[in-house]
């Protein structure tokens, strides 16, 4: 994976995250300590969202070890067909599909060139795959 704005030498690393939302009353900035970093519940809380997370997988890529672009992922419902969302710049981002749609918070994150896509899996568990611009 390249970064076509940053130097070599300075391509920061990136961490993806997988999380499926269910039906419940709890805030999701309110989730038990330790479930969510405190990046992901600053950026969660604006959007008032409620119920459980299931954490379901994670993607890291090398980089530039000082530097890390953290990723949050949070689906409700598996997306039937491949979704395609740009890898943000920023150091922290969350993306939310809510109703079908997809937000991402911060609202106004530089985004990359570069598209995270998410597939439906075949397997029996009915995951999702990670890809990065199709690799």
């Amino acid at each position: 994976m390249s970064y076509p704005f940053w130097p070599e030498a300075e391509k920061p690393g990136l961490d993806i995250i997988l999380a499926q939302r269910s039906a419940g009353d709890s805030l999701l900035s309110e989730l038990p300590k330790g479930q969510l970093e405190a990046w992901a519940v600053d950026l969660v809380k604006p959007l008032g969202l409620t119920g459980s997370l299931r954490f379901g997988g994670s993607l890291h890529h090398s980089g530039n070890v000082d530097r890390r672009v953290k990723l949050l992922i949070i689906y409700q419902d598996r997306p039937a067909k491949e979704v395609e969302l740009r890898l943000p710049e920023s150091d922290y981002a969350v993306y939310v599909e809510v109703g079908g749609e997809w937000k991402l918070q911060p609202s106004d994150a530089p985004l990359s060139k570069k598209y995270v896509r998410l597939r439906p899996s075949d397997a029996p568990d009915g995951g999702l795959k990670i890809l990065i611009d199709g690799r």
